[in-house]
């Protein structure tokens, strides 16, 4: 037999093509989108980050940040600071104190740090300008123990000490690690998922499929057939007629197709968890044990770092150890208040504490005579300083000197009387 015979009687075998690659569009991520990485701009818009983001910043930024005053286990809130005022009402710049508060959240839980610019120094501060993360490139010197570092915003460089800066999950002190560097991979997940929802949508909810035709189709032919199939793919409910030897075959859906719509629902409950929010705070009646929890695990360990940043940045040498700041977490603890002043009740019933010690707690004011305790004789007062005894139904005072010497006894000291 010559080559051309062997040509012309050559079979031609018939191949399976799936219609996604006849199709512009496609149910999967492509490769190109598989190997992105998720930014913040992308990380942000997908709901289950931007909602516990939200709801997070929000709660933080609409409290009060106050200063105090602490001396001699006294406490007293100092007003007309103008430190609080930019942090509070008006920062000086453009933004107002409540969304300061929000940048600098989202920046912390996203990017793992946030910076914020002060303009003057302590007392004399005349404005706050927050910096977005993306603007900042931190310079490091090469010393591992005693490391010192530099901020560089747009070829100007400052010192660490003309910001306020608050880390996550720091190596340095100046920068941070954030769901971004962290859970990353969960950010894809939950990316490709809502790509994959949105192509299925894009597609009209056809599922996929492979055209298998007993002949070689011309290109023609192959054209027209791609064009029918984007237009049924569009969800335009279009009627596709095939020709005779060509037959349709549903493909039923992979594993990873099946996976991304079992496991929606676990994609958000993971992003809530990341965050620190129970899973069922979204519901419709939030249980108070709930809302407990939020406060406890998503909110404070914020609120302290944010804390701690102010005390260091905002502070002079001579105010540290004698001020602090601290946020107002009573608007949010409302519906604790409750629990709280009842465990009070049970401390000062058992002399656990003295009022005026729960008063410190509240970070309340100071008033004289309440540094005593009640003993089971009715309502006989026990003067934790003085050790004098008084008994209110006699008008009677006893003083006990040997009680007030052992009071003055510090934490695992002997009194030489044990046995």
């Amino acid at each position: 037999m010559g080559l051309s015979d062997f040509l012309k009687n050559k079979r031609v075998q018939v191949e399976e093509i799936p219609l996604d690659t006849l199709l512009e569009g496609n149910n999967e991520p492509s490769k190109q989108e598989k190997e992105t990485r998720v930014d913040y701009n992308t990380a942000i818009g997908l709901p289950a980050v931007y909602s516990n983001v939200e709801l997070i910043a929000n709660v933080i930024a609409g409290l009060e940040i106050k200063l105090y005053k602490e001396s001699d286990g006294k406490i007293e809130e100092v007003f007309g600071d103008n430190r609080t005022t930019l942090l509070n009402d008006d920062t000086g710049n453009l933004m107002t104190g409540d969304e300061l508060k929000k940048a600098m959240i989202r920046d912390y839980l996203i990017h793992g740090v946030t910076y914020v610019y002060k303009n003057g120094h302590t007392k004399d501060i005349k404005s706050l300008h927050y910096i977005p993360v993306r603007d900042v490139c931190v310079l490091m010197d090469s010393d591992l123990i005693f490391r010192n570092a530099k901020i560089r915003i747009r070829e100007r460089e400052f010192y660490t000490n003309n910001f306020i800066i608050a880390t996550k999950n720091t190596e340095n002190g100046v920068e941070g690690f954030g769901i971004l560097d962290e859970c990353n991979v969960l950010l894809k997940q939950a990316l490709d998922n809502q790509i994959y929802t949105s192509n299925v949508i894009k597609n009209g909810g056809v599922k996929r499929g492979v055209l298998q035709s007993q002949r070689r189709l011309t290109q023609t032919a192959i054209d027209e057939l791609k064009k029918a199939w984007r237009r049924l793919y569009a969800g335009n409910n279009d009627c596709i007629v095939l020709n005779e030897g060509i037959t349709y075959k549903e493909l039923q859906q992979t594993s990873s197709e099946m996976e991304l719509n079992k496991n929606k629902k676990e994609i958000d409950i993971d992003t809530a968890k990341v965050f620190g929010v129970p899973v069922n705070l979204y519901d419709s009646n939030i249980p108070e044990d709930v809302w407990a929890l939020f406060i406890k695990t998503a909110i404070m360990p914020i609120i302290l770092k944010i804390e701690k940043a102010l005390n260091k940045s905002l502070l002079s040498l001579d105010e540290k150890g004698i001020f602090y700041f601290a946020f107002d977490t009573k608007q949010i603890n409302k519906g604790d208040i409750e629990k709280r002043f009842k465990a009070y009740e049970i401390a000062l019933k058992n002399s656990f504490m003295t009022p005026a010690e729960v008063r410190y707690e509240e970070d309340i004011q100071e008033v004289e005579h309440l540094d005593f305790i009640k003993f089971s004789l009715g309502d006989v007062l026990f003067n934790t300083k003085t050790g004098n005894i008084y008994t209110p139904n006699m008008d009677s005072t006893h003083s006990n000197e040997k009680v007030a010497t052992d009071n003055s006894l510090k934490g695992g000291e002997n009194d030489g009387y044990r046995d």
